[in-house]
């Protein structure tokens, strides 16, 4: 959680494609969640700024990181892994926005503690379902099973394309999906018998 939710969100975006990087920036408008937005187009660039380091001394540090994967000089995923092996980074929300939909980037991104992973294209109800988690704390631990129950609800909810034949886990007690942020914002933590999301969450436990 945020140390103060009245304060804007500091989102750092890690993205090479200017296309990208505006329709970003429009999105996080629709999320209406107060934000500044920072911007940095590689890895290399990225990680600069994370250690507030040349050209970036004095910026705040990111209260997420939205991390595309495919970029040049460092690609998402080795950022990814300089994250979770420098101490005074780790523990900052990274979510993958990427086009890349394929089960090895799925499993590393999650194998490496990313919080969550959205498919481009990204919108509104996504974005800002995962930006108030972080904001009021309500995100999943980092990495591992929790966070892959995370994207799947996500895509059940918000569906871009079915990911649930696609995404596999070792088997785990039964996780309780509709306790996760997504369907608790659409019925307050109640499940619906009404909602084909609630119902389809319903088949996606993990057992």
């Amino acid at each position: 959680m945020m140390s103060s939710t009245n304060e804007p969100m500091e989102i750092l975006l890690v993205e090479d494609n200017p296309a990208d990087i505006r329709f970003t920036e429009e999105v996080l408008k629709e999320t209406q969640i107060k934000n500044r937005l920072h911007v940095t187009v590689d890895g290399m660039d990225a990680l600069e700024f994370l250690r507030r380091e040349g050209k970036y001394a004095g910026v705040p540090k990111p209260d997420i990181i939205l991390l595309d994967l495919n970029m040049p000089k460092k690609s998402g995923l080795e950022m990814l892994a300089d994250i979770q092996d420098d101490d005074d980074l780790r523990n900052i929300p990274v979510v993958i926005l990427t086009t890349s939909d394929g089960v090895q980037d799925i499993n590393h991104s999650f194998g490496l503690s990313a919080k969550s992973y959205i498919t481009k294209p990204i919108d509104a109800e996504r974005v800002g379902i995962v930006l108030g988690a972080v904001k009021y704390g309500d995100m999943p631990p980092r990495g591992g099973l929790q966070s892959r129950a995370w994207f799947l609800t996500l895509h059940v909810v918000f569906p871009r394309r079915s990911v649930r034949q696609q995404v596999t886990a070792p088997a785990v007690p039964q996780v309780e999906l509709s306790a996760h942020p997504t369907t608790r914002s659409l019925h307050s933590g109640r499940s619906d018998p009404s909602c084909t999301a609630c119902s389809v969450t319903a088949e996606t436990q993990l057992t």
